[in-house]
């Protein structure tokens, strides 16, 4: 009897260590199988996510090249316009809702190009120190297009806006940049570097 009691225990206990083996290998295949789906998931998010900003970046770069080539084109009809109206000695007509408020000239952009060692484009947003291609984004949502569009801009707009777009952009801070913005409009190269 004793005999039969000790090999039925040994059995149970056999059997009771094979389970949990079996348990815990059945088990770590199935979180195994689930890591691996959510990694999957993910990486398809992440990939989706990548897709859409590429394709985002490249329409804003076809929208910014466009309107390039249309204040340049602007740009040359005015000065066609100018020079017919010296020609012919006719003052231009203007229309009131199209007419634009000179305060300054216009900086020189190429002595500013060799003060500040890089290109420089009129009313380049993204030549302000903290300002990248989708702050350029977030800052034309709100009507913010220019130089002197930001010169002009409250602080606590552009703060508002950043905190808006999301924690990653809570690291950006926006005081200077109507200081920069001014900088650049007077052509105050030496200035503007000091701000940066």
């Amino acid at each position: 009897m004793p005999y039969t009691l000790t090999a039925g225990l040994l059995w149970y206990s056999g059997a009771l260590v094979l389970g949990l083996m079996l348990g815990w290998l059945l088990r770590s295949t199935s979180a195994l199988r689930q890591v691996s789906r959510a990694r999957r998931q993910e990486r398809s998010s992440v990939q989706q996510e990548l897709d859409d900003l590429r394709s985002r970046v490249g329409s804003e770069e076809e929208l910014r090249l466009e309107r390039n080539r249309l204040r340049h084109d602007n740009d040359l009809l005015r000065e066609q316009l100018a020079s017919r109206t010296v020609e012919t000695g006719e003052a231009p007509a203007e229309d009131p809702e199209n007419v634009e408020q000179v305060e300054s000239p216009t900086p020189d952009l190429e002595e500013g190009a060799r003060v500040l060692g890089r290109r420089l484009s009129s009313d380049d947003l993204q030549v302000i120190n903290g300002i990248g291609p989708v702050i350029e984004g977030l800052l034309n949502g709100v009507g913010i297009r220019s130089w002197s569009d930001l010169a002009a801009a409250d602080i606590d707009t552009l703060t508002s806006t950043l905190a808006d777009a999301g924690s990653r952009f809570a690291r950006y801070n926006p005081a200077s940049w109507p200081e920069q913005a001014r900088a650049l409009m007077a052509g105050d190269w030496a200035q503007f570097e000091s701000l940066g």
